[in-house]
């Protein structure tokens, strides 16, 4: 509301979108399901210190209910936005539908990531302060408030390095999806396939070669 409020009637801010308030709200939401999985995934071992150090389990299983919990969250702050959407004047199509997998591929990605920082959190104590921070950073650049493609039309080698960023593609192809109608490319699909995979395995590998070491500070 304040959004709507603010950009659309006081402001009338466009930033070369017809839907700014539809923009923000689905790049927001997205965005959100990855920095509040990295900040709780970074916390993850020292929140649950005396578990760790009283009971024997996998401890991959904590940065994982954290992803997990935050998934689960996500069906409300989906149903939230499609409300924005519609209400600004966005009309239904079958492409809404391939927010499905798309979200499966930023689950992946999502657990990954939140594996490798619960191990950073754990070693370096100072990070879980820091993520936070970083990972908003990071959405901000890739394209959270303003489109990316209009900021970057001067400078096409940037753009095409965008290409690949992970959070710039689980921002941009669900606006694509809900506010163009249009569905992601097959090298869109492929690149968000390969970083949910990739990070997924990574993040597992790093996090369990310190399995014996959580909570011993």
């Amino acid at each position: 509301g304040i959004w709507w409020l603010l950009f659309g009637q006081i402001l009338q801010v466009t930033r070369g979108v017809d839907n700014l308030v539809g923009f923000l709200a689905v790049g927001v939401f997205a965005y959100h399901f990855t920095q509040n999985s990295a900040k709780q995934g970074a916390r993850s071992i020292i929140s649950n210190e005396n578990l760790v150090r009283a009971i024997s389990f996998p401890r991959a299983i904590l940065p994982l209910s954290v992803v997990f919990a935050e998934f689960m969250s996500l069906g409300y702050a989906f149903s939230a936005m499609f409300v924005i959407v519609l209400f600004t004047g966005e009309t239904p199509s079958w492409t809404w539908l391939l927010l499905a997998p798309m979200v499966l591929f930023q689950l992946l990605f999502n657990a990954g990531f939140a594996m490798a920082f619960a191990r950073l959190g754990d070693h370096f104590r100072d990070i879980a302060q820091m993520v936070p921070y970083g990972v908003r950073v990071w959405g901000m650049l890739s394209g959270v408030f303003f489109p990316v493609e209009n900021r970057l039309k001067e400078h096409p080698a940037l753009f095409e390095v965008m290409q690949f960023n992970p959070a710039y593609l689980f921002m941009e192809l669900p606006r694509k999806a809900i506010l163009e109608n249009a569905a992601p490319t097959a090298r869109e699909w492929l690149t968000l396939a390969v970083w949910g995979v990739v990070a997924l395995v990574l993040g597992f590998l790093f996090f369990v070669r310190r399995e014996n070491q959580y909570g011993r500070g």
